[in-house]
């Protein structure tokens, strides 16, 4: 314990070293003088006393020596000692300060924390999505190989197999050449009930190429990524673990994928993210030169530039190679260009803009935050004069005075950091659980030495940031003049310009953010109201896809394909006996699902050049999908039961299809050159917006599912009772024809419609939420100043009530004051908002940058809620007591 002691003395000694010269000074002082006194009442004059005692003691300075040297500090302080012993006595001194006025303190600490959590919570998203490196090897020279079709106006598109082969054998500057893609499997053979799992396809080398090493196993080797070549599988750990208990045991044994046996090779990181982080699986790419047709653009491709090779350089090699496939295959790849796109980009590139968005909302939180906490900073100040007038005369400097004030604000900061802290943790659980699926490497959010570097760092700019002003504003008058203005209201002109200026700033900021908001729910609210093209609503949706090992699909053979037609006779037959519905039908593609295109011609009509054909939308569908869905048939007839294989080939084109191919002609009767057959126009649907809301209707072709049977699909059902139990009746339906067979994705279509809403509506919530803040920290800026202006004109307004004025002219004159600074802010914050709406235009839908009803309507509400922040100060100062105010001065 005696050991304990003595270090904390030591640590105390070398952390104090002027404090212990202080108290040697000091006792030795004590001693002289208790000694003087003694000589003194011996009768002695005071000389003769002192001299007495100095002989007494000896030498002063030896016996100082000593002392300091048994406590190991120098014989003089030096200036470090000093600067750290002034800074403890700052410390101290500013935390007794703080502790005297609990609700002061307390208020900047919220405003501070939560400016601060804010900032950190966003950060850490930022920084796991935007700014983490990703989790490949070399990731930086990684790009994605998109090919487009000037013909149809698509901007990036997969490219077909024997393209890869070719950009793969003629491009230098790419040093590897990765095919990938991913595609929902049937999984049975694992003693369970047969599930969709979304299995990765990887060409052989993908794995080593991008640095991720199997946990158990190996990659896959260039036998198996041959056409006909073993059939092998690599797991996801978790995968592995839950259905072979660990990574070790899944290693050699066997699933089935389709009806096709895998082989178990390897097991992957659970941190593995390639191609999609929904992968459960991979499987090695079995493809040739000629293993599918030119035309079949289903593989994505994944280029590693070669050393020293820039993007611009392997853009221009791409582009060449891209204009010789067209001059060599022109039926396949006319009008079809390439380029390459950072990796980076591809992953992160759609949610880029709306996290720096939020990143720069959340900055004009905090700083509106500093600008209360200064304001508050500043009268509390003004109570101070007096105090700092004292300082002053006694002769402390600016420089000190200004340091005591700065170790305020840092102190509260570093204790808001703190808080902050805490509501940043809160705060990324909760962005955790509101944001919408599909943001890259969200998981990754934390409070990582990063994101605990930054909040340091804003900390810190913060407390400089709000601590300046009263900092400069109590320093820069005399000491005179400080003690003067000390005698009066407690130093109360504390600097009521700047205090103004901080709030009309504030202002600014909340308008900024407020029509940003008002911008976004804007869109969102256009968004909800475009009309989708068909019914969403009690319309059930449940996923099957038929596998080939059971379901012969050979392409030779196609529309013959006896099993799958079967099948659907099978189910169609059973569906009619589903009990609460009230129509059913079947579909390749949902009326939300985009689909795949197709070349046409009309018939009698000269052949398009190859460089002017354009693609259609391919949407096969059975008897009654028009009814289901709610799609209005503008023209002509549906689909029935006599549009089989052998009758005449029918389809029935959208709007938009009808209105590009025969403008001035009637579209019923005309017949369309496609896959071999001349089909006849039978009907006229109206659009659907198959790519999402956002998108326009593009040209599409309705064909008859049982001319074209498609081995999977949709099954549509529109409820009159509980979904939930139709849903249980469908997947009994499709147990009972086909154990092997799961049915998937079981849905309404109102909440598929709902869930595409999901990332506008993530980001008009947020921003909202940072604007209201922003506004309330405003209004409480506004409300302070004029509360302190009240307070600064008591004697002013006792003055005028004792002279005759009305209480109404003295609420005018606050609420103008009051206005006049909201309209200041207003007038400042429109360009503002102005370039904040250009910022965000990529987020908006239908909406302008400059939308009228938003620049119009929130400057309004930022009026109304400034009427309300000054009706307290303006009540308060109608109702003074013009004997009490006089009396008080």
């Amino acid at each position: 314990m005696s050991l304990l002691k003595s270090i904390v003395r030591r640590l105390k000694t070398r952390l104090r070293p002027g404090r212990l010269h202080w108290e040697v000074e000091e006792e030795m002082s004590f001693h002289l003088r208790e000694r003087t006194d003694e000589y003194r009442r011996s009768g002695l004059d005071a000389d003769s006393a002192r001299r007495r005692a100095q002989q007494r003691f000896g030498s002063l300075s030896r016996y100082r020596s000593q002392v300091l040297h048994e406590h190991r500090v120098p014989a003089t302080p030096g200036r470090g000692a000093n600067l750290m012993e002034s800074t403890l006595q700052d410390i101290r001194f500013a935390l007794r300060t703080l502790v005297r006025r609990p609700l002061f303190t307390v208020l900047c600490l919220l405003t501070l924390a939560l400016g601060i959590g804010a900032n950190t919570a966003i950060f850490s998203v930022v920084k796991a999505v935007l700014l983490a490196p990703l989790p490949y090897k070399d990731s930086e020279s990684l790009a994605i190989l998109w090919q487009f079709d000037r013909h149809n106006q698509t901007s990036k598109e997969a490219i077909s197999v024997p393209d890869l082969f070719d950009f793969r054998e003629r491009a230098s500057s790419i040093e590897h050449l990765i095919g990938f893609g991913s595609r929902q499997m049937t999984l049975t053979g694992l003693d369970e009930d047969p599930e969709r799992v979304l299995v990765g396809g990887v060409t052989p080398g993908a794995f080593a190429e991008l640095g991720i090493i199997p946990l158990q196993g190996r990659g896959f080797e260039a036998e198996e990524g041959v056409p006909n070549g073993p059939l092998t599988v690599a797991l996801r750990r978790t995968f592995a673990e839950r259905h072979f208990g660990s990574a070790r045991e899944a290693v050699g044994r066997t699933l089935e994928l389709n009806g096709q046996t895998f082989r178990i090779v390897g097991v992957l990181p659970e941190e593995a993210p390639f191609p999609s982080r929904d992968v459960v699986m991979w499987r090695a790419l079995q493809v040739a030169p000629n293993s599918s047709p030119r035309g079949n653009h289903g593989t994505l491709a994944l280029a590693r530039l070669a050393p020293g090779v820039t993007l611009e350089q392997a853009n221009e090699e791409i582009t060449s190679i891209a204009a010789q496939l067209e001059e060599e295959f022109p039926n396949d790849n006319a009008g079809r260009g390439a380029f390459l796109s950072p990796l980076r980009e591809e992953v992160v590139g759609d949610y880029r803009l709306t996290l720096w968005v939020l990143m720069a909302a959340v900055g004009m939180v905090l700083l509106i935050a500093c600008a209360n906490v200064a304001n508050l900073m500043l009268s509390r100040a003004a109570s101070r004069g007096r105090e700092v007038g004292i300082r002053r005369a006694l002769g402390a400097g600016r420089l000190r005075l200004a340091r005591q004030f700065l170790t305020e604000s840092l102190l509260l900061a570093g204790v808001a950091a703190l808080l902050g802290l805490g509501l940043a943790w809160a705060g990324i659980r909760v962005l955790l659980q509101l944001a919408p699926p599909g943001i890259p490497r969200l998981s990754e959010t934390g409070l990582d030495p990063w994101v605990l570097g930054f909040t340091l760092v804003i900390s810190l700019l913060s407390g400089v940031l709000f601590g300046l002003a009263p900092a400069f504003h109590s320093t820069r008058r005399k000491a005179a003049s400080a003690l003067r203005q000390g005698e009066r209201e407690g130093g109360a002109s504390s600097a009521p310009l700047l205090r103004r200026v901080l709030v009309v700033g504030e202002v600014a900021l909340a308008l900024m953010l407020v029509c940003g908001a008002g911008l976004l729910l804007r869109s969102l609210w256009e968004m909800q109201a475009v009309d989708p093209g068909f019914r969403a609503e009690r319309l059930l949706k449940g996923d099957i896809a038929l596998p080939a090992a059971r379901y012969p699909q050979q392409r030779s053979d196609f529309p013959e394909w006896p099993e799958v037609q079967q099948f659907y006779v099978r189910l169609f037959e059973e569906l009619k006996r589903l009990p609460e519905s009230e129509s059913f039908a079947f579909a390749t593609y949902h009326p939300l699902a985009s689909g795949f295109t197709t070349r046409f011609q009309v018939d009698g009509r000269p052949a398009p050049a190859v460089n002017e054909q354009t693609e259609a939308r391919v949407r096969p569908v059975s008897p009654g999908y028009f009814s289901a869905t709610g799609i209005q048939l503008l023209q002509g007839r549906s689909f029935n039961e006599t549009d089989r294989v052998g009758a005449k080939p029918v389809m029935i084109l959208n709007q938009a299809m009808a209105r590009k191919l025969f403008p001035d002609e009637d579209p019923i009767g005309q017949r369309i050159l496609m896959w071999g057959a001349a089909r006849e126009v039978v009907g006229i649907a109206d659009d659907v917006r198959f790519r999402g809301l956002q998108e326009e209707s593009q040209i599409a072709m309705y064909l008859p599912l049982f001319q074209i049977p498609f081995a999977g699909g949709s099954i549509l059902v529109r409820t009159s009772g509980d979904p939930e139990q139709v849903a249980s009746v469908m997947r009994t339906i499709v147990r009972d024809l086909d154990p092997l067979l799961p049915l998937t994705d079981l849905v309404l279509l109102e909440d598929v419609i709902w869930n595409s809403l999901a990332q506008p509506r993530f980001n008009a919530l947020l921003l909202s939420l940072f604007a209201a803040t922003a506004l309330l920290l405003a209004l409480v800026g506004i409300f302070g100043v004029l509360s302190q202006t009240v307070t600064l004109r008591r004697r002013e307004m006792g003055v005028r009530l004792a002279l005759g004025a009305r209480p109404a002219d003295l609420m005018r004159s606050v609420v103008g004051q009051g206005l006049a600074l909201t309209v200041a802010g207003i007038v400042l914050g429109i360009a503002g908002a102005w370039l904040a709406g250009r910022l965000i235009s990529g987020m908006l839908f239908q909406v302008s940058a400059l939308d009228p009803w938003t620049f119009f309507s929130v400057p309004l509400l930022l009026v109304a809620a400034a009427l309300l922040a000054c009706l307290i100060p303006a009540r308060r100062a109608a109702g003074s007591d013009p004997l009490e105010s006089l009396r008080c001065e």
